[in-house]
């Protein structure tokens, strides 16, 4: 069967293009919306340490080079193979993070 990684090379590929919808379709990998999450994050590079605030499903990460967050909410496609993962960029204002309007 068909694996699709449609994934970032690096964390910093995903500040770069927020809005961009990844996938992971793995049919030898059964996994949940939790399950997935991690398994993107380590595809993509993404560093526990930058992890700012992680709600299971969905993550807020940071990187250095940027003032602005990314948040990240990982989906399911329809079965336990095939994920989606929706990024957009925020803010923190106050302890709350808001989606950034360009």
């Amino acid at each position: 069967m068909r694996e699709i990684y449609e994934v970032p090379s690096n964390a910093k590929e995903i500040f770069d293009n927020p809005g961009i919808i990844y996938k992971i379709i793995n049919y030898k990998m059964e996994m949940d919306n939790i399950q997935a999450l991690t398994h993107f994050m380590e595809t993509a590079g993404i560093k526990t340490e930058d992890i700012v605030d992680n709600l299971g499903t969905s993550i807020i990460i940071k990187h250095d080079d940027y003032e602005n967050f990314v948040h990240i909410d990982s989906s399911g496609l329809g079965d336990f193979f095939s994920h989606q993962f929706e990024t957009k960029l925020v803010k923190k204002v106050g302890e709350d993070y808001l989606d950034v309007v360009e």
